[in-house]
């Protein structure tokens, strides 16, 4: 059972292994459609990664909250933020491919907020669709 797994790593002081069977329950939860827990458990997991400065389990963790929010037009700067954060995750493991792949997908996230608004007729600045520097430079 995952709890009793959590329960144990937290005894161990095991800040990795708690950080999986959050991930893993909150994926679960995801399966079930419970976002709220789902978004909850995943956030303790990404706190639990950057204790056990394990950057790897931190990106992979970022990535399935950053799929809870990227659809959702209300959470697109929250999405943001957390490519941002999963960028940062990925420069402190070396993974520079994981670095070039998230560029590019934060590049079409911004890519389709901007078509989106346009087929709303909103009228946007060209500078709100650039990649910043920190985009660039993680």
């Amino acid at each position: 059972d995952l709890k009793q797994a959590l329960v144990l790593s937290e005894k161990l002081c095991d800040d990795l292994a708690a950080a999986r069977c959050l991930r893993s329950q909150g994926m679960l939860h995801l399966i079930r459609k419970d976002v709220s827990k789902a978004e909850a458990l995943l956030t303790q997991a990404v706190a639990r990664c950057q204790e056990a400065e394990d950057p790897t389990e931190e990106a992979a963790t970022l990535k399935l909250l950053i799929q809870l929010y990227e659809d959702r037009p209300n959470k697109h700067d929250k999405a943001c933020e957390l490519f941002h954060q999963m960028l940062e995750a990925l420069q402190g493991a070396g993974d520079q491919f994981g670095v070039n792949t998230t560029l590019l997908d934060l590049g079409q996230l911004r890519l389709r907020r901007h078509l989106a608004d346009t087929a709303e007729g909103k009228e946007l600045e060209y500078a709100e669709l650039e990649m910043t520097d920190l985009d660039l430079q993680g």
